[in-house]
């Protein structure tokens, strides 16, 4: 009875083997996992670069960190001439700190070499010091004019980062600051306060290029420059629509009579040992604004007004009596004069408008290898009195020109822009 019991049980199993059998041929599945196929290697990377030499992978390597790539696998196909995993980790570290660019670029690169079968596989990651907007956004430039234009334009826009690569040696920490400042000054409409420059250098193994990193810490916001830009641009339209005068001459006075009209000379502010160029009262904005300001303030906003109207004037950087001090230097008729609106505030307008070199050679101080001599022979009671110059002998009026249209006004001494360094000059 056993026996038979038993050999029914082992016929239903079969049978119900069968029926599995056949539901599977008719399309059933047993199990939803995916196909593996065994027979291809498991874990090879996607997007392996070949390359067949050293220099090869080195190239390959640079234009990883131009990409601003965070990894890369490159197949070694070629490379059994001594210890390769060594000479890949040499090969990265001389891209990352050999040249300026890999140093400024590069924080830490790691490569990882290992052999299968025949060949080797290494894998090459980085960690960046600077973002890819930053590295994109690099200037190359070999011209001191080229750099000088780029940073202005980034002063114009209120930029506080921008980045060089050059190979001038010229172009320092100090340099980078007296450039700022100079744009500064020269450009009192469009550039409202001096930001700070501070300045990286990345050198790489000190041959070749260098690549100079520089931040622009401003004291106002972005939206305060903007307000303070409209609030000066709108003074500079107020006062010289009111300038009626034909003749450079008497526009000059008449801009300087308008000015120390409109704001004072603020004492205790300019004697202040703290001041600094960032000092509200040592820019345009407080000469038109709050109607208070320095010799810088006074400066920067004359040169503002001529601006304006199209007179060629500049700001001169000196001493006056051993104190820090700023004036201008405006251009009449083929020749230069000296014009100090702080002066002509405190002092008169007489004492210190339309003067030459001799006539405050006595009091000031500044470098005269910057600035043009200044010799011109019209002076503050020729043009007020029309008094001819020279006895009349030209038989002109005054401030009349006496230059051909379309004739040039001589540029300022560069102070080095051909690449050397100013050479010091002393007035006394």
């Amino acid at each position: 009875m056993a026996k038979r019991l038993m050999t029914i049980l082992i016929t239903a199993a079969m049978l119900a083997s069968l029926c599995g059998c056949a539901n599977i041929l008719e399309g059933d599945t047993l199990s939803d996992k995916p196909h593996i196929d065994t027979s291809a290697p498991m874990n090879q990377p996607e997007d392996t670069i070949e390359v067949s030499s050293y220099d090869e992978l080195r190239s390959n390597i640079q234009q990883m960190i131009r990409e601003h790539s965070s990894g890369a696998v490159f197949g070694l196909s070629a490379f059994d001439d001594g210890d390769v995993a060594t000479n890949v980790e040499r090969i990265c570290k001389a891209v990352a700190m050999d040249s300026a660019f890999g140093e400024y670029c590069v924080y830490y690169i790691n490569s990882e070499v290992n052999q299968i079968v025949s060949h080797y596989e290494a894998k090459v990651t980085v960690n960046y010091r600077h973002s890819k907007s930053q590295i994109d956004g690099m200037v190359t430039t070999y011209s001191q004019r080229y750099l000088r234009s780029t940073l202005l334009d980034a002063l114009e826009k209120r930029s506080d980062y921008i980045v060089f690569l050059t190979n001038m040696n010229i172009v320092t920490e100090d340099y980078i600051s007296d450039a700022v400042e100079e744009l500064y000054i020269g450009n009192p409409l469009t550039i409202i306060a001096p930001p700070k420059a501070s300045v990286n250098t990345y050198s790489g193994n000190g041959d070749g290029d260098r690549v100079i990193e520089v931040s622009l810490d401003y004291v106002f916001t972005e939206s305060l420059l903007k307000s303070m830009s409209s609030s000066i641009n709108a003074n500079v339209d107020q006062i010289v629509d009111t300038v009626a005068e034909d003749s450079d001459a008497l526009m000059l006075l008449s801009l300087c009579e308008k000015l120390i009209s409109h704001a004072d000379f603020d004492i205790d502010t300019a004697a202040d040992p703290a001041l600094t160029d960032q000092d509200v009262a040592a820019t345009a904005f407080g000469a038109f604004v709050n109607r208070s300001c320095t010799s810088e303030g006074f400066a920067l906003a004359y040169k503002a007004l001529c601006d304006k109207l199209g007179l060629d004037c500049r700001v001169v950087t000196g001493r006056y009596n051993n104190s820090p001090h700023y004036w201008n230097i405006v251009y009449i008729d083929g020749s230069f004069y000296h014009v100090d609106p702080a002066r002509c505030d405190i002092s008169g307008i007489e004492t210190a408008f339309l003067k030459s070199d001799a006539d405050i050679i006595s009091n000031y101080w500044w470098d005269t290898q910057n600035y043009p001599a200044c010799n011109g022979p019209l002076t503050y009671s020729i043009i007020t009195h029309h008094e001819p110059p020279d006895g009349g002998q030209n038989g002109e009026q005054p401030g009349e020109s006496t230059e051909q249209p379309g004739e040039p006004v001589p540029d300022f001494p560069s102070g080095g822009e051909s690449g050397d360094e100013p050479q010091n000059g002393d007035a006394d």
